[in-house]
């Protein structure tokens, strides 16, 4: 059984786990009777979570909790020390060093996650849920091409009109693993509502983008830039319309962050 310090950041709870031991324990959960619902929140989702009261419940309902965003990392070195002005500029003038201090070993996203648990136990049934249907038939293909046991794939919708449709394709499955890219906030949602109906899931974990990220349509930033923080610059560089997104998890957030930092 993993057991991991829980860090409240906004109100959202995180495992402080590393990608090794986060793969491991759904692994775990594979072997045994449990059911895991699993979330991977990062600043974005953290202050969407921090205006609704809904999807923070939601998110605390969630048995695993991990830090997807190099800002979580961040706040976990800012909240462990003096909670001031001055210490607040400095975590955010030396990220270099929150890698080093935080109490978070290291990021751990769905996009990894994924690709870690489908590269080391790829005889466990898997079966893909969401994104576009292209990008859904290419993951599922590929997966499959690589010896992975994916036994359904449906890009579908999370409305409420095709849950039924969808729990009887993946009971039918047979699958113990459901990754789920809705994007939030819809793909944790729709786990919530459905995860006591899926008799056959052990594990059901929100993945976001990973999808698009895994066949190739989006490209991820180099892993040194996405080790210091700076993953951002790279997003705004190829895509700028997503600059509002942008703000908010390296403005909005770090100034959220310092005003509620006491009450954390």
């Amino acid at each position: 059984m993993l057991s991991s310090p829980r860090l409240n950041v906004l109100g959202v709870p995180f495992d402080a786990v590393s990608l090794e031991s986060a793969v491991g324990r759904l692994e775990q959960a594979c072997e045994g009777h449990e059911q895991l619902f699993c979330v991977t929140p990062n600043p974005e989702i953290c202050l969407i979570a921090h205006h609704d009261r809904r999807y923070l419940e939601t998110l605390r309902s969630a048995q695993l909790s991990f830090a997807d965003g190099f800002g979580i990392l961040w706040v976990g070195r800012y909240l462990a020390g003096k909670r001031t002005f001055l210490r607040w500029i400095w975590t955010l003038l030396t990220p270099w060093w929150t890698k080093h201090s935080s109490p978070f070993p290291e990021r751990v996203t769905g996009t990894d996650v994924m690709q870690s648990f489908c590269d080391r136990y790829r005889s466990r049934k898997i079966f893909l849920l969401g994104a576009s249907p292209d990008v859904n038939e290419r993951l599922f293909r590929g997966l499959k091409h690589d010896g992975v046991n994916v036994v359904g794939h449906f890009s579908g919708d999370e409305s409420v009109s095709m849950e039924t449709q969808i729990c009887s394709m993946i009971n039918t499955s047979g699958a113990e693993v459901l990754f789920v890219a809705f994007g939030a906030p819809k793909q944790e949602f729709w786990i919530a509502r459905n995860f006591s109906a899926l008799t056959t899931v052990r594990v059901a974990i929100g993945v976001g983008g990973a999808f698009d990220f895994l066949v190739g349509k989006k490209r991820r930033a180099p892993r040194w830039m996405r080790s210091l923080g700076l993953e951002w610059i790279f997003r705004l560089l190829i895509e700028p319309r997503r600059i509002g997104r942008i703000l908010r998890a390296t403005i909005v957030f770090p100034w959220t962050v310092l005003l509620r930092g006491k009450k954390m």
